[in-house]
């Protein structure tokens, strides 16, 4: 299935992939001495007023780490692969930065395969104001995240073919590992893929699983009591903070319904 999308619709012109590089840095490997290069690169659905995406996540950030056998002229932008093969590794729930993804990568450079790793939506450098961490404070932006990170990853992979990289792939660990899935399955040539610990769908995740305890279920279903005034019953007065006893059970239970409607988007076996 392919996921709607109001940004490029899934098709990045690889002549249009252009990514600012902000600064390089030696990368010292047991087989010499490879690079990591720093850059930017404007999101590809930062243009579409109903992407979801606030200001702070207009502007995407990557870092590429490429092995000793990487051509990497002065102009940054001029990265030549020289064949060598990359992954595209996206970032998982709650991962801001870098740091943990360089670590698990040197081994892979060191064997000559370059890592373009790119810092999600909403998180890190890109984490809108207000935001507590990388705890998203609506559905809503864990969607825009979600579509954000495919354009980008397909935009990412435009600019590896461009620059003579390959054969490419995408990986990700558990949300990370989703958005792989969902790259690859809307790209335009074959990739290949490493998704680890991922669900099939996030719904589960967030309605039985490991991230529900995380989720304020007494607002969503004061959400959902407003768009429905007039409907079962009114939400004024019921959540007053006593526990999941009585009305505030049924409340929770349309928006678990909801909740569930809503991320069955999420579902890579559909």
């Amino acid at each position: 299935r392919r996921f709607e999308s109001r940004g490029t619709q899934y098709g990045v012109c690889e002549d249009l992939a252009r990514i600012e590089w902000v600064r390089r840095r030696p990368l010292v490997l047991p087989n010499g001495e490879g690079y990591q290069m720093e850059g930017m690169f404007p999101s590809p659905v930062s243009q579409d007023p109903l992407s979801g995406l606030p200001e702070e996540s207009i502007k995407a950030r990557v870092h590429l780490l490429v092995p000793p056998d990487v051509a990497v002229p002065g102009d940054g932008d001029f990265v030549l692969g020289q064949g060598a093969p990359c992954w595209v590794w996206l970032a998982g729930t709650g991962e801001e930065g870098f740091a943990m993804r360089r670590r698990m990568s040197m081994p892979l450079v060191a064997e000559g395969m370059a890592v373009m790793m790119l810092e999600s939506p909403f998180y890190g450098s890109r984490r809108p104001q207000g935001q507590r961490g990388p705890k998203l404070r609506c559905v809503y932006d864990l969607l825009a995240l979600g579509n954000a990170t495919i354009e980008e990853a397909l935009f990412l992979l435009a600019w590896l073919r461009r620059h003579g990289f390959g054969p490419t792939g995408v990986c990700g660990f558990s949300m990370g590992g989703v958005h792989s899935i969902m790259s690859c399955s809307v790209a335009e040539r074959e990739l290949a893929l490493v998704s680890l610990l991922s669900p099939c769908c996030a719904s589960h995740v967030y309605t039985q699983g490991a991230l529900a305890a995380a989720v304020d279920w007494r607002a969503l279903a004061q959400a959902h009591a407003y768009e429905h005034q007039g409907a079962r019953f009114e939400v004024m007065g019921r959540l007053s903070g006593e526990g999941p006893g009585g009305a505030d059970r049924e409340e929770r239970s349309f928006a678990l319904e909801r909740m569930r409607e809503v991320l069955g988007v999420t579902n890579v076996t559909q």
